[in-house]
């Protein structure tokens, strides 16, 4: 598994060139080759210059600044390498875009015609999908699109399955509070306010009563299909004031508190470990909140971030051609290594596959055990697949897992097929949210 890990102002850690196979040698742009050179120029200005060109350029400029990772020049191949992981980055986690040009045209055809631009499926539910429309809009991001597109026929979006399948439902409405991030979606759910008194003791000596009040934003996080999220850090709320003109941020946590120990918080800290659990275009998120005034209406201004751990590619590689004479074999793709120890095909033509997986970059996270049962497909000799029934675990450990795997719902399947391993390419990233007037309970 390779892992990639990304800074708010995309900072890598590794190379994003890694995320693919490269390609064959591309053509080399002449005036982008020259501001490549000038990277390794004596003059801070020419370099400086020749970098912000060539991140402005983009995508194009990837075939260049491949080739500068090997040039003579060891302050070109620096600043190429960097870069190069900048640039790749920012092309995965950009959003897909949308051009509609509809004139009177059904629903049902529309949203088909934006599955086809992105590839996406999407799923409409609506009681009457050969309602027309008209829309004009070019090239335009993916929820932006589907944004305009739900304030018009009135839809909004449901919540997925662990697939990555975007579900659109008819309703007499839509998302009042959206805010987007690239390829990220963000729709305010409501306000949650506690207040508790402590009644419980009437002491000797006279002491104030005691008040605590707790007020929290709940709003949902979706991606784009071609990235599902994978885990989801907690959630940093960097401005926030209310109708009143004050600010709503939470006091800070004294430092003993973010040590170990019984006080400890779990602040700014991974929830989810490295690899999270399962894939999903869509999570709950919360923000912690002071309501300093009675008399505000409303949160004028919400801002924040949130990191998330984002599956980026998955690449399928076959463990075993035959599963069912599979028993004994080993594989090793990158640092995961899979030996399958039993495999028993059952009467009702389920399949159950022992095997133990082996993961030689574990640190000390368990987290990655959490995906392996989404992460097999079993096929049959066709090319079906069986339903995945589950896992069962007899040990694990950061390091490897003992697992049975079990397959089933093809009856008419003649002979089990290709046990399947999705390799997995994952990223770090920070999300940026924003909200503008939301009202207060």
């Amino acid at each position: 598994m390779r892992i990639l890990t990304i800074a708010a102002a995309l900072l890598v850690i590794a190379p994003a060139s890694r995320l693919q196979a490269q390609p064959p040698a591309e053509k080399i742009d002449p005036a982008l080759q020259r501001l490549l050179d000038q990277l390794g120029n004596d003059d801070y200005n020419v370099r400086d210059r020749a970098a912000q060109q060539l991140r402005a350029a983009g995508e194009k400029a990837i075939p260049v600044l491949r080739k500068g990772i090997e040039h003579d020049d060891a302050e070109v191949r620096r600043q190429a390498a960097e870069l190069l992981a900048e640039i790749e980055t920012a092309v995965l986690l950009a959003p897909k875009r949308v051009t509609l040009k509809a004139a009177n045209k059904p629903l049902d055809e529309i949203i088909k015609d934006v599955a086809t631009q992105t590839g996406y499926k999407i799923e409409l539910t609506a009681p009457n999908p050969r309602q027309t429309y008209n829309f004009d809009v070019a090239n335009v991001p993916f929820w932006d699109a589907i944004d305009r597109i739900g304030r018009e026929a009135g839809l909004v979006l449901q919540q997925t399955y662990n697939d990555q399948t975007v579900r659109l439902q008819h309703v007499d409405g839509h998302a009042a509070h959206v805010s987007r991030d690239g390829a990220f979606r963000f729709v305010a759910n409501g306000f949650q306010q506690l207040r508790q008194i402590d009644l419980s003791v009437a002491r000797s000596t006279p002491v104030p009563v005691t008040r605590n009040e707790t007020l929290t934003f709940q709003f949902t996080v979706t991606a784009e299909p071609k990235l599902p999220i994978l885990g989801m850090g907690e959630v940093k709320v960097l401005a926030a004031y209310d109708s009143e003109h004050n600010s709503m941020l939470p006091p800070s946590v004294p430092i003993q508190e973010l040590q170990p120990g019984p006080g400890a918080r779990m602040r700014g800290r991974w929830t989810s470990g490295r690899y999270g659990s399962n894939r999903s275009l869509t999570q709950q998120a919360q923000a912690e909140l002071v309501r300093a005034s009675d008399r505000a209406t409303s949160v004028k201004l919400l801002r924040g971030t949130i990191p998330v751990h984002l599956l980026v590619e998955q690449k399928p590689v076959v463990v075993a051609e035959k599963i069912a004479e599979g028993k004994g074999t080993k594989a090793t793709f990158g640092s995961v290594t899979i030996s399958i120890e039993d495999v028993v095909v059952m009467p009702n033509k389920q399949v159950q596959i022992k095997m133990s997986v082996a993961e030689a970059n574990h640190g000390n996270d368990y987290s990655w055990t959490n995906t392996l049962y989404q992460r097999f497909e079993l096929q049959d000799d066709k090319g079906n697949k069986y339903s995945n029934y589950g896992a069962g675990w007899s040990s694990s450990g950061p390091a490897a897992v003992q697992m049975t795997l079990n397959f089933g719902g093809l009856a008419n399947a003649e002979a089990p097929g290709k046990l399947i391993f999705q390799s997995w390419t994952t990223v770090q990233h920070q999300i940026n949210f924003e909200f503008k007037d939301l009202p207060l309970p």
